[in-house]
This record gives structure tokens, sequence and C-alpha cells, in this order.
């Protein structure tokens, strides 16, 4: 009775050799090499590929990197820096923020800031800022208020005195006709509103554009 079963097992692979099939080789045994599939027999379909492989911050492995604190060039300004500070520049500010700060409370108020006039002098001194922005800081001010207040003017300071050199005056004092020498603006005050604006959209607009491109083609001159 036993060798009886053991016939009609064996005989199932051969009954099953019938039908249509990729191979009729057992499963292969973990450890030993891989089988060739029979001749003639249709290639077995790629694995599907894995999914990339996560670091523990969440970011996949071949992601791009995170930007830098520098942003990528853009039209018009070379490296867009986007005004941030550099690390030294930080350092500077934070020191400054905590000489200011007398009672170590994290906030900047006015009472304070008149008593370390003469340190915040100094630093916007450092970015190129007129100290005369103190008369116009807002109450208190944390470290974050702060920084925005000092990089805002560092740019606006920075661009106003590359500025000087295009003489945007001048472009407004060419295309401002009339006037007298008791009154050299007596033009502008003789105009409506409505005349101010078509002067600037026109005629200013158009001595300003002929600087700025004068300027523009100085600066690309020096670069190259």
């Amino acid at each position: 009775m036993g060798c009886g079963s053991s016939v009609t097992a064996n005989s199932q692979p051969s009954h099953q050799s019938t039908a249509p099939s990729t191979s009729t080789a057992p499963p292969d045994t973990p450890g030993a090499p891989a089988s060739d599939p029979p001749r003639g027999a249709p290639a077995p379909p790629p694995k599907p590929s894995m999914p990339p492989a996560s670091s523990s911050d969440g970011l996949q492995h071949n992601a791009p990197p995170a930007p830098s604190r520098s942003a990528p060039s853009a039209p018009g300004g070379g490296a867009a820096e986007m005004w941030l500070l550099s690390d030294e520049q930080e350092a500077r500010l934070q020191r400054a923020f905590q000489e200011i700060d007398l009672d170590g409370d994290r906030v900047v108020n006015e009472r304070e800031r008149g008593k370390m006039k003469h340190s915040l002098a100094s630093l916007l001194v450092e970015f190129g800022i007129n100290p005369s922005l103190l008369d116009n800081l807002p109450g208190d001010l944390d470290l974050s208020k702060f920084r925005e207040i000092v990089v805002r003017e560092w740019m606006l300071s920075s661009k106003a005195q590359a500025l000087s050199q295009v003489e945007l005056n001048r472009a407004a004092a060419e295309a401002l006709t009339g006037g007298s020498p008791s009154a050299p603006l007596g033009a502008l005050e003789e105009m409506s509103e409505e005349d101010v604006l078509q002067w600037c959209r026109g005629a200013l607009a158009d001595k300003a554009a002929e600087h700025l491109m004068r300027e523009k083609r100085r600066i690309e001159e020096v670069r190259e």
C-alpha cells in the first residue's frame, strides 16, 4: 500500500509535463545555483525595481541634494545669494543683539537700544547702513525681527550705493524741464498729480532707462 502511494505521487509530474509550462524543473533549493530555463521557453519577466532606499531623514538617497544657503544663478544678478548672511555676519549680528539685550529676555526694547546706541550703531556701520535707522526702529524686537530689519536695510543701502553711480538724480533732472534758479523744481510743483504720473511713465522712464542701460553695458564689460 505504501509502495502504491509512492508510484502515484511520482506519476503526477509526468502528467503535468503535457500542459503548457515555462519550466518543469523543481523549485531551486536555497543556496543552490539557479538552473537555466529550458531551450525555447520564454524569458522570465524582469524583477520589479525596488524603490530607492530612504535615509533616516526620509529623503531618498538618489534625490537631488538640498539647496545650499546660496541660491543658483539668476538673470541680472549672477549668483542670486538672496541677501543671506554669512556665518560670520550672523555671528556678529547675534553678538550685538545679546549686548543690547541688557535684561536677557531675548527682546531689545527702545530703552535698551538707547543705552546701547553705540553698539547698535557700530553694527549698522559694519553692514553699510546709515545709523540714522536707529531713529525709525519699531518698539520691541526679538532676534528674528531684528535680523529681518538689518538684512533689509543692508540690501537697500547696498543697492542705493551702487545706483549712485548710475546718477538717477541726473536722469530725473534731464527729464524735468522748466524751473528757475530760485525754484529748480518749479515745474514739478506746477504739475497736477496726473501730470506727475504721466511724466514718470514717459520722460522720466525714458531717461532712467537710458542711464540704466549704460550702467548695464559697463557692468557687462567689466565682467568680460
